[in-house]
């Protein structure tokens, strides 16, 4: 949805964009709180982490801005943004601005948002086929993500785009030039914790406690 081409911070080649304008935005979010008003309802978006094929990070960034700043004005029920921080390894290695990314997820808590990670997992591509290096790449790239990200109290979640290897949309969507199977999961394809497990569980360990965003419910 966020295009950071675009005056007004919105993506415009978009099916509801051509056909109910900017104001579809503030209308699923006011019809999903009249469904459920106590839903936490997510401003869900990518892209945000480093530089990609489409915009660079920064720009994404402030044009995000733009876009909650219209809806919170408005009163729009936004009550949380999501960052879907789909990594690379390699890129993440080479480009990843820390400083930058931590002000633009101060900016967003400054606004009253929590923020939620929503579908982590990182890329291997570019690596050789041996796994000990890949594995040690793509665990680098969760470890320092993730430093900055927990270190804003604001972050209330993490969750990763599925957790085993075997069930990754990376497979088929992006497959290695060797035909290897693609490793950006905590868990391999056998549901066998990786680095990448240890350095999510170290990283959530060593992070400041904050409330929970929700309850599980309990099944007796």
């Amino acid at each position: 949805m966020i295009d950071a081409h675009g005056a007004d911070g919105l993506r415009r080649d978009y099916p509801w964009y051509e056909t109910i304008e900017p104001s579809f935005i503030a209308e699923s979010f006011e019809l999903a709180h009249a469904t459920d008003p106590d839903a936490l309802l997510v401003l869900n978006e990518f892209g945000f982490e480093t530089d990609t094929e489409f915009d660079a990070a920064a720009d994404r960034q402030r044009k995000a801005l733009i876009v909650l700043d219209d809806l919170l004005d408005a009163n729009v029920p936004v009550h949380a943004f999501g960052v879907q921080a789909h990594l690379d390894a390699l890129d993440f290695a080479e480009r990843f601005d820390a400083d930058g990314y931590g002000q633009s997820l101060s900016e967003l808590a400054d606004r009253g948002l929590t923020i939620l990670i929503t579908e982590m997992d990182v890329l291997d591509d570019g690596l050789p086929a041996d796994i000990d290096v890949r594995d040690a790449a793509v665990a680098e790239a969760y470890q320092r993500y993730l430093v900055v990200a927990l270190a804003e109290p604001a972050v209330a979640s993490l969750m990763t785009f599925d957790l085993t290897d075997r069930y990754t949309w990376l497979q088929e969507d992006y497959p290695r030039e060797d035909n290897e199977p693609r490793r950006p999961r905590p868990f391999d394809q056998d549901l066998q914790p990786k680095p990448a497990y240890d350095t999510v569980f170290s990283a959530l360990e060593a992070a400041p406690s904050r409330p929970a965003v929700w309850q599980s419910p309990r099944v007796d």
